[in-house]
C-alpha cells in the first residue's frame, strides 16, 4: 500500500467533504470532489488526480471501510444520494461522474460486509448492475456452476437452523473451481442461480454480476 496511505483521503474531505454533501443532497453535482468522496479501484482513471486518489487494491478498500471519519462520510453520502427523487444518475453526478459512482459502489459493495447502502445506490441509480471493470480488476469474476439446495429430509428444518445451499462456483480468469455454503435465503435474496456470473469476494461477499 502507498506510504500516504488513506491520508489523502482524509485531508482532502476535511475541506470539500460538506461542499460534496450539500451537492449531492440538492441533485446536482456541481464541484470537483468526486475523486476522494467516492473513489474507484486504480486502473480506471488515467489523469494525475484520479491515479492518486485511485484505491490501489482490495486490501485498501477494506482499510478504507474501516477508517471510521471516511468510511461515515461514504455512507453519508450513499445514504443522501438513496434520498433524492431521481433515479439518473446521469443528472445527479454529470458524466462521466455517473460512471465512476457505479464503479465506486461497486468497490465498496464488495469490501464491506455491511454492504446494503451501496448495495441500494446500485440498485436505484444502475438497476442493480456491477461495473464490470472493476469486478476483473480485483479478479472476483465466477461462473455459479451449481446449487445443491438444503436438504433436511422427512424431518423437516429443525427450528434455529439457518438452510444452507452447496455452491459451487468456476473463477473464469483461471478456471478454478471452489464450492462453498451460502445460506439459501441471501440466494433468493438476490436472485443467484446457476449459470450467473458472480462477484466473489476474498472474506465471501457475493454479488450477481449477469
Amino acid at each position: 500500500m502507498r506510504e500516504n496511505n488513506l491520508e489523502r483521503f482524509i485531508k482532502a474531505q476535511e475541506s470539500e467533504f460538506k461542499t460534496a454533501l450539500a451537492e449531492i443532497k440538492s441533485g446536482h453535482k456541481r464541484s470537483c470532489w468526486m475523486w476522494y468522496i467516492f473513489p474507484q479501484i486504480q486502473g480506471l482513471g488515467s489523469s494525475g488526480t484520479a491515479m492518486y486518489y485511485a484505491i490501489e487494491d482490495y486490501e485498501e478498500a477494506k482499510a478504507y471501510i474501516e477508517n471510521a471519519v471516511i468510511n461515515a462520510h461514504l455512507r453519508e453520502s450513499s445514504e443522501a444520494l438513496l434520498q433524492l427523487e431521481s433515479d439518473d444518475a446521469t443528472r445527479v453526478m454529470g458524466w462521466p461522474d455517473d460512471l465512476k459512482l457505479r464503479s465506486s459502489m461497486t468497490l465498496f459493495a464488495l469490501a464491506a460486509k455491511e454492504n446494503e447502502v451501496f448495495r441500494r445506490v446500485l440498485d436505484k441509480f444502475f438497476d442493480g448492475k456491477l461495473d464490470a471493470q472493476t469486478v476483473d480488476i480485483l479478479d472476483m469474476r465466477y461462473l455459479v456452476m451449481r446449487i445443491d439446495e438444503p436438504d433436511f429430509g422427512c424431518e423437516g428444518r429443525p427450528d434455529g437452523v439457518e438452510p444452507m445451499a452447496k455452491v459451487t462456483l468456476l473463477k473464469l480468469k483461471s478456471e478454478e473451481e471452489i464450492q462453498l455454503e451460502i445460506p439459501d435465503a441471501e440466494l433468493y435474496q438476490k436472485e443467484i442461480n446457476e449459470g450467473n456470473e458472480v462477484a466473489f469476494s476474498p472474506d465471501g461477499v457475493i454479488l450477481k454480476l449477469s
